[in-house]
């Protein structure tokens, strides 16, 4: 059922997408229209959201003459980046992408000008259908440019079988990572105690200070700008680069879940504890999700 409801809702962006940036008639099967499409669900395994637009371009799509064509799998940084340079003609930059899965702070990257305004393409009651706050990031200027596809959570994991040989020699245990300054402690501490390995790996330093910011009362970003001169942002920030410069943080590219499936970290989510340099190996990790507070 949900790749069902899934399904129909590819079909109607798509075909908004088209009937807004086209002055041709309805696509059909005799005459169908190829839309490229950048997302970044599956990047590091095989995609679940590939497979549900093969069977769109299979059923739904082949009845109406539209085909999505994928032609790019990759992180969120990195869309940011290659929309960024599309946006402003760099040179061998890709041609913007029909549809593109991104965060809500694109539409500054990409341009307002640039984005179909979906308002006039979906009806009262088909809005109505979406969480009211997650529709709400998508509208700009009164013009709702994004619609929600998805949405995320931060999730905080512990390898409990490396953690524990650490707790044993130093008396620390999970109580000691309910809040990111507990836990930037704990990491200059690892370090010492593993003779130089990282402790953790932070997949999105962008969702870290957003979330942060929020969760003091503050906005990351005001009329298009980060506020990175605000009291607020400063005192999430510093420990964070104290602790990276320390060595307590893996600063390497790419998602901590990565070097885990390589048997070289030790733990992957939205906020990762990793060690790096552990040998490959076949052995089942303990896993556990902690709770924290910013």
């Amino acid at each position: 059922m949900k790749k069902t409801i899934t399904i129909i809702l590819i079909f109607t962006i798509v075909l908004s997408c088209i009937l807004g940036c086209s002055n041709s008639t309805t696509p059909n099967a005799r005459d169908p229209v190829t839309l490229t499409m950048w997302h970044v669900y599956g990047s590091q395994t095989e995609s679940p959201f590939n497979e549900i637009i093969d069977e769109f371009n299979l059923t739904v799509g082949k009845e109406n003459g539209v085909i999505i064509n994928v032609v790019s799998v990759t992180s969120s940084s990195a869309i940011d980046k290659a929309l960024s340079a599309s946006a402003n003609g760099q040179p061998g930059a890709e041609d913007l992408p029909d549809l593109f899965t991104a965060y809500p702070r694109v539409t500054e990257i990409v341009g307002k000008d640039n984005l179909l305004s979906w308002d006039q393409y979906f009806t009262e009651n088909e809005l109505n259908m979406f969480t009211d706050t997650f529709l709400a990031e998508g509208y700009f200027d009164g013009k709702l440019l994004m619609i929600p596809i998805a949405k995320s959570t931060e999730a905080f994991f512990v390898n409990e079988t490396l953690f524990n040989r650490f707790s044993q020699k130093t008396g620390v245990t999970i109580e000691n990572l309910k809040t990111f300054e507990d836990i930037f402690d704990v990491a200059k501490m690892y370090y010492d105690w593993s003779n130089g390995h990282n402790f953790m790996q932070i997949n999105d330093y962008y969702n870290y200070a957003y979330i942060g910011m929020k969760a003091s009362g503050k906005e990351f970003i005001k009329n298009g700008q980060l506020q990175l001169d605000d009291e607020a942002f400063k005192k999430l920030w510093m420990p964070l680069a104290e602790t990276a410069i320390y060595g307590g943080i893996c600063l390497d590219d790419g998602y901590a879940a990565a070097r885990w499936k390589t048997g070289m970290c030790s733990s992957s989510g939205r906020r990762s504890v990793c060690n790096q340099k552990h040998r490959r190996t076949k052995k089942l990790w303990s896993i556990s999700i902690c709770k924290m507070a910013y």
